[in-house]
């Protein structure tokens, strides 16, 4: 339920209580999205699709992610000495391949952002109804 001094349409609400406590809960701040009447940029009838779609990529990238962590840690390994093994020496992955993880994460994030701003200036214009 919505705060009472937050039902005024010209106000964006900040939280839906719930509970006891009165914990705030506003998903991806859809209650500001309803009352302000911003408009998405997919159309109504396409919503379906761009949900399967994000619903691939985020999938793709949860299978992926932690394959290309795996090889960069696998393939800079060190030797740590006075570790609980048998031989007493273990390996580990190095700082470098940390390094390399976030890169990764920054370049595909760069990517990305340059792609949609590439489709943006592709797209043709249309009025949302």
């Amino acid at each position: 339920m919505i705060d009472a001094k937050e039902k005024d349409s010209k106000t964006i609400p900040r939280r839906v209580t719930g509970g006891e406590k009165g914990e705030g809960f506003d998903p991806i701040g859809f209650l500001a999205y309803e009352q302000q009447g911003w408009r998405s940029s997919t159309p109504k009838q396409s919503n379906g699709v761009s949900l399967g779609m994000t619903t691939l990529l985020y999938l793709i990238g949860i299978s992926v992610g932690p394959v290309i962590a795996g090889i960069f840690m696998q393939a800079n390994q060190a030797l740590v000495k006075g570790t609980s093994s048998s031989s007493g020496v273990s390996l580990f992955p190095t700082a470098q391949s940390y390094n390399l993880i976030l890169l990764t994460a920054i370049l595909f994030s760069i990517a990305s952002i340059v792609l949609v701003s590439i489709i943006k200036k592709r797209a043709p214009k249309q009025g949302l109804s």
